[in-house]
């Protein structure tokens, strides 16, 4: 009965508190926009960017959500630059391209590694330098695409492709959607989508494309409902997409939340954003929360403001549909857990707390037994993933 009591109490703690956001410490650096980012596990980490006085910043700070606290971290060593595209493989992160402050686009990688607090150049990419691109990261590969060539003139269709265990780029099949800058993207189930962004003529658009590395092909997908617009945020949150915020040119910022549906090829309408509207702002993934924040607001008032989004899909954990024999037990646990699974496939389990703390990592194939002592009674929420995105999502007790 202490477990049916406990679980319902759980669920309306999560219903109370889904779809909401809730703002979190301040970023103590300068307040900027046009801001770099990326999450590597339990952390997000953000850097460079253009500052009030129109100064190009080099500096980059790790925020920790279980401690809500910004730690400033090595600088970033290429040329200072705003526009610059942040994606993470594995335990790395990365900045790519950006634009000087004279109006110089880049080509060049730059890869850092949070255990260590180093930043090392890697291999440039293409042959054409790119700003305002956007990025993402499947399978162990890193891509990025679109953005602006030679100041903001062109726009780019180019799609390339990372591998971080060569050190090399190749090029993919170009973004079929009109060449752009300022666009968004999200990954969902080993697939990548990207939309929105500025066209010709400075236009906001409102397509959105998905990309299978798999097959190496584009597909359109449904256009993004309400306004179109430019220099959004886009994230993944357990299974969903989620575009936040952006400008539409014609009229004020906006701060509305649209949540995607890739099962439904659908968006919604969410809770609108709690702070100010903005562009430009950064955006990440930790566990089972989306962050945002920085930008400027409808009087170009650069933010150094951070907020933490709880969608309601994690109201939804046990409607996951997989296509895996995947077996997750005993429930609850006391000092193993244990995990079958029917193929072998590399796979890996997260258990995150209430708070959406990290508190256990594994990889396995096929089979595993892990020992849980460590873990203090209490509710989790496990995530199972592979190559292919998330397997499987729910509620585990330890007693």
């Amino acid at each position: 009965m202490k477990y049916l009591f406990v679980g319902l109490f759980f669920l309306v703690c999560l219903k109370s508190y889904s779809d909401s956001w809730t703002q979190k410490a301040s970023f103590p650096g300068v307040a900027r926009e046009a801001t770099a980012s990326f999450s590597i596990g339990s952390k997000g980490y953000v850097g460079t960017g253009l500052d009030f006085n129109g100064l190009i910043t080099d500096d980059f700070w790790e925020y920790n959500p279980s401690l809500n606290l910004w730690t400033q971290k090595a600088n970033f060593p290429g040329a200072a630059r705003y526009g610059s595209t942040g994606f993470s493989v594995g335990s790395y992160g990365y900045f790519a391209g950006g634009r000087s402050a004279i109006g110089t686009d880049y080509n060049d990688l730059w890869q850092y590694d949070p255990s260590s607090d180093v930043w090392i150049q890697k291999s440039s990419f293409g042959t054409d330098s790119v700003s305002f691109a956007t990025g993402f990261s499947i399978n162990g590969k890193g891509y990025l695409t679109t953005g602006f060539l030679n100041g903001f003139f062109m726009r780019s269709q180019d799609l390339w492709e990372y591998d971080p265990s060569t050190d090399s780029w190749t090029q993919k099949a170009n973004f079929q959607g009109t060449g752009r800058g300022e666009a968004c993207s999200f990954v969902i189930e080993g697939k990548g989508y990207v939309g929105t962004g500025t066209v010709s003529g400075f236009f906001p658009t409102n397509d959105f494309w998905q990309y299978n590395p798999v097959t190496n092909v584009w597909l359109q997908k449904a256009n993004l409902i309400g306004n179109s617009r430019s220099q959004a945020v886009g994230l993944e949150i357990m299974g969903k997409g989620y575009v936040i915020c952006g400008s539409n040119q014609s009229a004020p910022w906006l701060k509305d939340v649209l949540e995607y549906n890739s099962s439904s090829n659908s968006w919604t309408n969410k809770n609108s954003f709690a702070g100010p509207a903005r562009h430009y702002a950064i955006g990440f993934t930790i566990g089972s929360f989306g962050y945002v924040g920085f930008g400027a607001d409808n009087n170009n008032i650069l933010l150094n403001d951070l907020w933490e989004y709880n969608p309601d899909s994690v109201t939804g954990i046990s409607n996951i549909i997989s296509d895996y024999d995947l077996e997750i037990y005993p429930n609850p646990i006391k000092d193993v857990l244990c995990i079958s699974m029917s193929n072998s496939e590399f796979s890996e389990i997260i258990l995150f707390d209430i708070f959406s703390n990290i508190v256990l990592h594994k990889s396995f194939s096929n089979s595993s037994i892990i020992n849980t002592d460590h873990l203090t009674n209490g509710i989790y929420i496990y995530q199972v993933k592979n190559k292919k995105g998330v397997i499987k999502i729910g509620k585990i007790v330890k007693d």
